[in-house]
């Protein structure tokens, strides 16, 4: 990293002159309609989402930072070139000056407007933006060269950042098959496999409710499961067992039925109260961890369907109980579970070698980036 260190001691010492947005670019917003996209359209079709979808006409033909005007306010951002549409609910940041690389005002703009608008609003949470806001947002202009050479050091991050989401993506389709292949009840033409056994869960299992409040648990040694990114821990235990521990609450809230993840626990456990945990009566005849496998694989279409409610979705545990589930003897079943196991914690280890190595990428990226972009002010 020696020629980014040797850049950033070369970096204006004096500072660099700051300018307003509304002084250097032309801030605008589109006027298609998202009902006007089309999945075969010819140009890109920006609207409120970190998706970007297509339409037959284009309303710009211009190099711009794109950004939404409500939702995802400071986390969303396109750097755009060429004809595309843009949603009435967008902004197009358009530079009217040869001393800015739109490239490294894109770069800038991600990494200190959220700050920005934050700074201005009247609650932590922004949930639009208006025009004023984004014209006054002052961005520093130092040498165009300068400019270019840290869109050429931070492009570099991008790229690797890239091919490591696009690896990790593809070994995730390459789980998701062979995950939905092993635990597969159909062999040749649609038949059930041999020796496998049909039951519905609540014949085979028990499925209980938890009993610990998540954000009342006393840390403690054993775990707990819940809904959290990062596990957590509790003071009691609830079961002292193999189970499929399942979210009652649906992920995405607002009236929407969604299932992100299951999750399997063994030995002794808390759970929290938003979830159930599905314990084999016979763990020598069903192995909780090829049901985690064999219910993951399937939540979409056996568990998601069954939730109820309007802003409150939930999945009701005498439904869950009627769950049809497939499988084989329990030698097979360990085997199975064997294979699927190294897969699994390739993704959910955060030790495992892929998220290591992009969660390493992306904080190099970012320290880099801060770095690059930190500029200060020269006196008027």
């Amino acid at each position: 990293m020696s020629r980014i260190d040797t850049l950033l001691r070369d970096l204006a010492p004096d500072g660099v002159t700051f300018r307003s947005i509304g002084d250097i670019a032309h801030v605008g917003t589109g006027s298609s309609d998202r009902n006007e996209a089309s999945a075969d359209g010819k140009y890109p079709f920006y609207v409120r989402s970190q998706q970007v979808l297509r339409i037959n006409s284009y309303e710009f033909d211009e190099t711009a930072v794109v950004i939404p005007g409500e939702g995802g306010i400071g986390e969303i951002f396109h750097f755009v070139t060429g004809k595309y549409a843009l949603h009435q609910r967008a902004y197009r940041i358009s530079f009217t000056t040869p001393q800015v690389d739109a490239k490294f005002a894109y770069y800038y703009f991600s990494t200190h407007f959220k700050r920005f608008i934050l700074s201005r609003a009247v609650s932590a949470t922004v949930t639009s933006i208006r025009k004023p806001m984004i014209t006054g947002f002052r961005i520093p202009l130092p040498p165009l060269a300068v400019q270019r050479e840290i869109v050429r050091i931070l492009d570099q991050f991008a790229e690797l950042e890239a091919e490591l989401e696009a690896e990790l993506e593809a070994r995730k389709r390459q789980y998701e098959h062979y995950r939905s292949l092993l635990t597969s009840p159909s062999g040749t033409h649609q038949q059930l496999k041999q020796g496998w056994t049909l039951a519905k869960v609540g014949d085979v299992s028990r499925v209980e409710k938890g009993r610990t409040p998540i954000q009342k648990a006393i840390r403690g040694d054993y775990p707990l499961v819940a809904t959290t990114q990062e596990r957590q821990s509790s003071s009691e235990f609830q079961f002292d067992a193999e189970a499929v521990c399942i979210p009652l609450i649906s992920s995405k809230g607002h009236g929407v039925a969604s299932i992100s993840r299951l999750y399997y626990q063994s030995g002794k456990f808390a759970l929290g109260n938003i979830l159930c945990a599905i314990v084999p009566n016979e763990p020598t005849k069903l192995s909780a961890e090829y049901l985690y496998f064999y219910l993951q694989t399937r939540k979409d279409f056996l568990l998601v369907p069954l939730m109820r409610g309007g802003a409150n979705v939930s999945l009701p545990i005498d439904a869950l109980k009627t769950v049809p589930i497939f499988f084989p003897a329990i030698r097979e079943q360990r085997q199975i579970v064997e294979v699927l196991r190294v897969f699994d914690r390739l993704f959910s280890d955060k030790f495992a070698s892929l998220p290591a190595e992009l969660a390493a990428r992306r904080k190099q990226s970012d320290y880099y980036r801060d770095r690059l972009l930190a500029f200060e002010e020269a006196p008027e």
